[in-house]
């Protein structure tokens, strides 16, 4: 499910949801997890990080999940 997701939205916005999510979760590690993904998102607007190399490794270790899962199957 969530490499299905990832490959359909993209890393930008499952960073931006997760970092939502986790911020409303009150534990310390949610906090922090919530805030580090806050920072990902402020580099990726400021062009710090590269989108597209980033979807691209994040396709290819769907892709590698996938086949695992299958495997199992």
């Amino acid at each position: 499910m969530i490499a299905t997701l990832l490959s359909k939205l993209g890393v930008p916005l499952l960073v931006q949801l997760l970092a939502q999510t986790l911020g409303r979760v009150e534990s310390p590690v949610a906090q922090s997890a919530a805030k580090a993904l806050g920072e990902f998102d402020a580099a990726a607007a400021r062009g710090d990080v590269n989108i597209a190399e980033a979807n691209r490794h994040a396709e290819e270790v769907c892709r590698i999940y996938c086949e695992e899962n299958k495997a199992v199957l």
